[in-house]
């Protein structure tokens, strides 16, 4: 077919009912066929390190994949189409990508290792565990649930916050029908005393409240930029299991992806030890990770999936003998399940308690600053503005 570029052939050949797998340039062209790096490069997406869509579009992008794997449609074809529908302009850009990638023969989870703030490392190995067992829409239909449960939470926290922060702003509103009872000194030098107090209000609230918050959250993107670097990723994730709440939580989610990640590997038909690997680099905490990827060497010495997991020191006793049984009937990857789900609704569990700590501590504090305030008010603070109004 002559075309003046692979666009033009895929929209031509859509548009007639094809589906198109691959398109490679006749050896007779002007420009001749390309290497697969070049035509990677020549794609106008820019620094592909520097897109990073948001949350809720990669919970679109993995559900809408899934969707169209799970019809039949060829990986290329369903990426395609699932770029054609993105509302996002980066979401796009990056399926115009991985596009390319897959159709020049590269595996899903190559064309994303080019995009490591879009897709992390764990995301990446789930992908390629679901490429070498042969699931990949299941296993892709997994990350956008992890998604969408990921966005949710995200979506009370936030509301909890909104909902602190009005809090906050009608009780300054209400303030001043309870000066008589919080402040009576400032009620007896009538209004110059009242200007005092809210003179006296606002100062301590921009020093102790508004330029501490305006700290806390600037610390908090300096400190998250600092912890994705991979030499400090593992240091921080190593002292993040020792959190309460969220260390167990964290600790719990990740052996409920390399359980079910490992029993769907073996229910493929794929050899112990190559599923063991797989699976380990699924996991999202790199401890876990490196933790589970030592006891390998058991499986390769010929030990038993039992051995290995006791040896990591991850699993109950009870979850041992339950993997001992399976391994012992020739029903290991049904165990592995079993634990798996065990597994996901612990996490989900100490995520909501982890949650609900966090608010209640963010409460607490708001309440003992909100009571400091009045004190400051009332004691220091106050005396200061007025000595300062009666100087003018």
């Amino acid at each position: 077919m002559d075309a003046r570029s692979e666009a033009e052939v895929l929209q031509r050949l859509s548009s007639q009912g094809y589906i198109v797998n691959l398109i490679v340039p006749t050896t007779t062209s002007k420009q001749g066929a390309q290497p697969v790096k070049q035509a990677v490069r020549s794609t106008p997406i820019g620094p592909v390190y520097r897109l990073k869509p948001p949350p809720r579009e990669l919970a679109v992008f993995f559900r809408s994949l899934a969707s169209f794997l799970n019809a039949g449609v060829t990986l290329h074809h369903a990426i395609t189409k699932t770029g054609e529908q993105c509302s996002n302009r980066i979401m796009a850009r990056i399926c115009e990508h991985l596009t390319v990638a897959v159709q020049a023969g590269h595996k899903l989870s190559e064309a994303m290792l080019q995009f490591p703030r879009a897709f992390p490392r764990h995301i990446v190995g789930v992908v390629a565990a679901g490429e070498l067992g042969g699931f990949l829409p299941v296993i892709i239909g997994d990350l956008a649930l992890d998604y969408e449960i990921a966005q949710r939470a995200s979506t009370r926290l936030r509301r909890w916050v909104i909902w602190l922060g009005w809090i906050n702003a009608i009780g300054t509103f209400c303030l001043a029908p309870a000066l008589p009872i919080i402040a009576p000194k400032l009620m007896e030098q009538g209004f110059r005393g009242i200007s005092a107090g809210v003179i006296a209000w606002l100062i301590w609230t921009t020093k102790y409240v508004v330029v501490p918050f305006v700290l806390l959250l600037l610390a908090y993107f300096i400190l998250k930029a600092v912890i994705s670097t991979p030499s400090i990723r593992e240091f921080w994730d190593s002292f993040a299991l020792r959190i309460p709440w969220i260390g167990q939580a964290k600790r719990e989610r990740s052996l409920a992806s390399f359980a079910r990640v490992l029993s769907r590997l073996l229910n493929a038909g794929v050899l112990p030890v190559q599923a063991w690997e797989a699976a380990c680099n699924v996991s999202e905490n790199l401890a876990m990770a490196r933790r589970l990827r030592e006891q390998g060497a058991i499986l390769r010495s010929g030990g038993s999936l039992t051995q290995a997991m006791a040896a990591a020191g991850c699993i109950t006793k009870d979850d041992e003998r339950t993997l001992l049984v399976g391994e012992q009937s020739g029903q290991v990857g049904d165990a592995l399940k079993r634990i798996s789900a065990y597994y996901e609704d612990a996490a989900l569990n100490s995520a909501g308690r982890a949650e609900r700590a966090a608010v209640h501590f963010v409460i607490t504090v708001n309440i003992i600053a909100l009571a400091v305030a009045f004190y400051c008010i009332e004691g220091l603070t106050t005396l200061k503005v007025l000595s300062t109004f009666e100087n003018m």
